[in-house]
């Protein structure tokens, strides 16, 4: 996995590896963020800035059992980022893809605040 991490012409490319959070309520109940984790080690082995620039301002279901439709619903607008980002290349990482909803909404928020590009990246898809 290091070397498809490392030879990744956007990952070569990007300034800085941003995690989705989670709410405060979801992170309590859990006791820590796996897309943080993930990210980490990516930021580790890339040798990228891993930035926590997300916030959550919406806390939302649990969106496996949901469907496509109110998965998108669920997350609308349910993050912010940080003025930090603009000009920035990121790879925003998430644990799971089932609809792609988390991350657009990841995305429309660093946009908002002047990302450069904005990637996704998980480690597992939903079947």
């Amino acid at each position: 996995m290091s070397r498809i991490l490392e030879e990744d012409a956007r990952l070569k490319a990007c300034d800085s590896i941003v995690p989705v959070p989670l709410s405060r309520t979801r992170l309590r109940e859990r006791g820590y963020n796996q897309a943080e984790l993930i990210a980490n080690h990516i930021a580790k082995i890339t040798e990228k800035n891993l930035l926590n620039v997300l916030k959550r301002i919406k806390h939302t279901q649990a969106q496996a059992n949901l469907s496509r439709k109110e998965r998108i619903e669920n997350v609308r607008e349910a993050f912010v980022a940080d003025n930090k980002v603009n000009g920035l290349r990121i790879i925003v990482i998430d644990d799971v893809f089932t609809t792609g909803s988390t991350l657009n909404e990841c995305a429309k928020a660093l946009y908002k605040k002047g990302a450069k590009e904005v990637y996704g990246l998980t480690f597992a898809s939903a079947i």
